[in-house]
């Protein structure tokens, strides 16, 4: 109930005040969880967000990825050589630019996507089952207004 959790957070010390171990502390169970979803496929933080942004907007670039993400170009690159090491993603040259490469996800990545959402889905359901929807939904409408607040104030 209500006492447990605010007694979980009293434990904290002085640290449980801040927001960010708050959050620290529920992303990672909830990615601990969420990693075994991906079954034999160890796969980096951000790989099924990377793949997901490559399946809904065939033809992108890395350049546009690393803008789209939190992640820079080094990080896009070893994700999108993972992806196609998978077989989830290819890069193919422009037919604009020859000197740029658009990524594609393959109808194996998209098979995966939907398999890995899917399990997820049902993990975050039962993990987050204690939790009243109206809730879940103001958390995530919260969390979007902070991650866009530490866009612009510059959170690097």
């Amino acid at each position: 109930g209500p006492s447990d959790i605010t007694t979980a957070v009293g434990q904290l010390g002085p640290v449980g005040e801040l927001f960010t171990v708050r959050l620290q502390r529920a992303e990672y169970l909830l990615s601990r969880a969420i990693s075994k979803a991906w079954g034999d496929h160890p796969l980096r933080t951000g790989t099924i967000g990377v793949l997901s942004q490559i399946a809904q907007d065939p033809g992108i670039s890395q350049n546009e990825l690393t803008r789209r993400t939190t992640y820079d170009k080094s990080a896009i690159n070893a994700i999108v050589n993972r992806l196609e090491e998978l077989g989830w993603a290819q890069r193919r040259k422009s037919a604009d630019d020859r000197r740029r490469h658009e990524l594609y996800a393959t109808e194996a990545g998209t098979g995966a996507l939907r398999g890995i959402v899917d399990r997820v889905s049902q993990i975050e359901t039962r993990m987050l089952a204690n939790v009243p929807p109206h809730l879940l939904e103001q958390l995530c409408e919260l969390l979007d207004q902070v991650y866009f607040s530490c866009l612009v104030s510059g959170s690097d």
